[in-house]
């Protein structure tokens, strides 16, 4: 996963780093990258946590025609004879070793969902239409 274009300049980068590389290592190979408008709070005060994938998010794929839902980090899910695992989130603020209510994000609109596994089994990973 390439982290170009990451980072900001002095004194928007007290949040920094904070893209998947910096959270999780090797573990990060691909990333799905969503934007908001006007931001993304569970409360409207604090931000969400890196650990929090399952609480807001859910992704779809199509395995041999039907579809699958992706809820869960830390799971291999099968598609297409690859493996795809959810990692975490990423793009939030600096890794922490508890996230809490005093967890600083960095309120930039974006939010990047952190992927490992199989390239061919990542592509087939889709968004929900009840037409397909």
């Amino acid at each position: 996963m390439s982290t170009l274009g990451e980072g900001a300049p002095f004194p928007f980068n007290g949040t920094e780093p904070n893209d998947g590389v910096a959270l999780y290592g090797q573990d990060a190979q691909y990333r799905l990258r969503l934007y908001t408008s006007g931001g993304f709070s569970p409360d409207g005060v604090r931000g969400v946590f890196p650990t929090e994938f399952s609480r807001y998010f859910r992704l779809h794929a199509k395995s041999k025609g039907k579809k699958v839902l992706l809820t869960e980090t830390g799971v291999d899910y099968t598609i297409q004879g690859g493996k795809v695992r959810i990692v975490g989130l990423a793009d939030l603020g600096r890794p922490a070793s508890v996230y809490d209510d005093c967890y600083t994000e960095d309120q930039d609109n974006y939010i990047d969902i952190i992927l490992a596994g199989d390239e061919a089994a990542v592509r087939h990973i889709t968004h929900n239409s009840k037409r397909s």
